[in-house]
């Protein structure tokens, strides 16, 4: 049974995604709306059923191409967690959509790729083998790509999907070319069959070393850490509950996941967790500065989301496992809740714009509650969720202090105050300030949206509360965590505020609130200094600009390139295939509806037939 169970929490949404096309045809929205709904509600209680088998091992297993691949799933408690945090979000989500998105259309489209991710999300923690695991990373990658132009009519939302799936498919590069080296060398794509390869010395030390270094390009593009950064902000143009989702608690906390996942087999590797640590206090500092300049709501979620996800690969840096796990847990709660938060601001006010806002304290005070409580959380105010998670960070960051990453801690520290100083802007400006509104007559949302928020409140203020279960899960189900200690509540609150550096991260919250209060002081008396800083982190350090420099140099450099093709080759190969290559393009070309759902359709098929032809 349990076996099936594992096989249901991928196959109930990916099913769900083919059919719901047929079922809004057959019966209208309101079917299409509820079946979307029960097929996230089913996969949210399958993954939560999984937590009571949950095995170190591989719990289905089937011979796909019998010596090469195997479709197996694994069912430890690191891909159960990411499950969970997939199915319970997504059916959240989902539910939140029969509302926020009511009256956009085509929304077939939009519940049929949105369960498509949430299986795909879920396909990927569970893989115990490289391959798949990759396949359904660049389905999720896909998804995002349709999700974030979704009102692809707009160019802003078509052209951020482009540079979302441009951007991330550099890492994913890095990322098959590491899975393919490694194959090459072991002749397997099991993970856990690597990992036992490698322990015994079976695989050369340097094609270790550079395979870590090419799979962590790939989760440094999945997860937008720095310098593959400049896709998320720009995926805010997709519907604000496809951010809370994919953009904050699933889609990038695929790169950490895949950090941690292979952790055993590269923490031994000379300088890669340096460099881990160091790419996350770079994410974590650099985004905090943009995000305290930015007036976009949904695109200061976006910079947070990047500097929070910059403490977890900063924690893994500093092999502090668990710690970065409990914080990506904590952080797909509270993030989503602001997320929903921010959807239900905007769907009130029609504008994300901060300083169009202002005063919606007294109007709004179910929203304001809870966008104060996850903003408190992500700022690691003393006893909220994120608190915890972010010191047990910073403790461990602590200990490497002499280590070498001395000036990564510091930015992490740094990092506490910046959060803190934005989180601040965004309170004042949208709920105390008293803004430029268009809206007069505001109110909360309705219950559909407002309850989803109150259940994210719930979790957001209990979720730091089972942290002996969560920690005796992970130790006790992951071998990842062999000889690391286990934690008690009791001890979790004793080691934080024994801790000196506790005291150094709540005095750099007050610091952050203080440096907002005195922003313009600060900026003036840095003078042109401190205008150019401003102007720098506003255009978001130059990092955009420097790579539309790299495309339009590559654009030259192909037509200077094929300036020197030999036009009568181009017209020998025309000679030769191009009579009856064109006959049959005209007659394929009738295939091509411009159809997303019957793509979808189409390649599932295909995937479905290959399959049982390689059975």
């Amino acid at each position: 049974m349990q076996d099936w169970l594992f096989l249901l929490a991928i196959f109930i949404p990916l099913g769900f995604s083919v059919l719901l096309p047929f079922i809004s045809f057959l019966g209208g929205w309101v079917a299409r709306n509820s079946f979307a709904v029960l097929g996230g509600l089913v996969t949210g209680v399958i993954t939560l059923l999984l937590i009571s088998h949950t095995q170190n091992n591989v719990v289905f297993k089937l011979n796909w191409l019998p010596g090469i691949v195997d479709f197996s799933l694994y069912g430890d408690a690191l891909s159960i967690c990411i499950s969970i945090i997939a199915g319970v979000i997504g059916a959240l989500v989902l539910i939140y959509s029969l509302r926020y998105m009511e009256r956009e259309e085509d929304l077939s489209r939009y519940y049929s790729l949105t369960l498509l991710f949430i299986g795909s999300m879920i396909g990927m923690a569970l893989s115990a083998n490289f391959i798949f695991l990759f396949f359904f990373w660049e389905i999720i990658g896909i998804c995002s790509y349709a999700l974030i132009g979704f009102f692809y009519k707009d160019p802003k939302a078509a052209n951020a999907g482009l540079k979302a799936f441009i951007t991330t498919r550099i890492g994913d590069a890095g990322l098959l070319a590491g899975i393919l080296l490694l194959y090459h060398y072991a002749y397997t794509f099991d993970i856990q069959r690597i990992i036992e390869l490698a322990g015994r010395g079976e695989i050369p030390q340097w094609v270790i070393t550079w395979s870590a270094f090419l799979m962590l390009a790939g989760a440094v593009g999945k997860s937008a850490q720095i310098p593959l950064q400049v896709w998320l902000p720009d995926a805010m143009e997709a519907p604000t509950t496809i951010s809370a989702l994919i953009h904050a608690a699933t889609l990038v906390n695929a790169g950490v996941y895949l950090v941690a996942r292979v952790f055993p087999l590269f923490s031994g590797v000379s300088y890669w967790l340096l460099w881990v640590a160091w790419i996350g206090a770079l994410s974590l500092f650099l985004t905090g500065c943009m995000a305290l300049v930015e007036k976009d709501l949904k695109r200061v979620l976006a910079y947070s989301t990047i500097s929070q996800l910059g403490y977890m690969m900063f924690a893994l840096g500093v092999s502090g496992w668990l710690a970065s796990i409990f914080h990506l847990f904590n952080h797909a709660i509270f993030k989503a809740l602001l997320f929903l938060c921010a959807g239900a601001i905007i769907h009130t006010l029609h504008t994300k714009n901060m300083y169009e806002m202002g005063g919606l304290r007294k109007e709004m005070p179910l929203t304001f509650l809870a966008f104060l409580i996850g903003t408190s959380a992500l700022a690691g105010i003393p006893l909220f969720s994120g608190f915890w998670s972010k010191e047990m960070i910073l403790g461990l960051g602590a200990e490497k202090f002499n280590l070498g990453f001395n000036l990564p801690f510091i930015l992490a520290e740094l990092g506490v105050l910046l959060t803190m100083a934005y989180s601040t802007r965004m309170i004042w400006l949208v709920f105390m300030g008293e803004g430029k509104r268009k809206e007069e007559k505001v109110k909360d949302a309705p219950i559909a949206m407002t309850g989803v928020l109150i259940i994210l409140v719930l979790l957001t203020l209990l979720a730091w509360l089972p942290i002996s279960q969560f920690s005796f899960w992970l130790s006790s189900a992951s071998p990842i965590l062999e000889g690391e200690v286990k934690i008690t509540l009791r001890d979790m609150i004793v080691e934080t505020f024994t801790n000196p550096i506790t005291y150094i991260s709540i005095l750099a919250i007050i610091l952050g609130y203080l440096f907002y209060l005195w922003r313009k002081v600060i900026v003036s008396s840095l003078g042109k200094l401190g205008k150019g800083l401003y102007s720098f982190a506003k255009a978001g350090f130059g990092f955009n600009e420097l790579y539309y420099w790299i495309g339009y140099r590559m654009i030259d450099f192909a037509k200077i390139w094929l300036d020197y093709v030999d036009e009568r080759a181009i017209n020998s190969f025309n000679y030769l295939v191009g009579n009856t290559s064109l006959r049959w393009g005209e007659e394929f070309r009738k295939t091509h509806t411009g159809i997303l759902n019957l793509n979808i359709l189409g390649v599932v098929i295909g995937l479905l037939l290959i399959i049982l032809i390689l059975r």
